[in-house]
């Protein structure tokens, strides 16, 4: 929703980008429980389990990050990894 890869580090985040990912954050929780509890949630998802991006038509890749190997799914062309 915020364009930000899952592996940015929080310095590499400016403080209006991190306001608007805490704004989403928020909001998508909401809808979560209200997809959920209608049994429509799949039908929201916009990466997750995707093969192609919505926005941008770019495939869609799974990555395994973090100390526990979690599964996410990406598109390289929106949320570009800024080191």
């Amino acid at each position: 929703r915020v364009k930000l890869h899952p592996e940015t580090t929080i310095k590499n985040i400016t403080a209006s980008k991190l306001k608007t990912l805490m704004k989403e954050v928020v909001d998508y929780s909401f809808e979560f429980l209200q997809y959920k509890k209608e049994g429509t949630l799949s039908k929201h998802r916009k990466v997750y389990n995707q093969k192609i991006c919505s926005r941008c038509e770019h495939k869609i890749i799974k990555l395994y990050i973090g100390q526990g190997k979690r599964a996410t799914y990406i598109c390289e062309n929106c949320q570009r990894l800024k080191k």
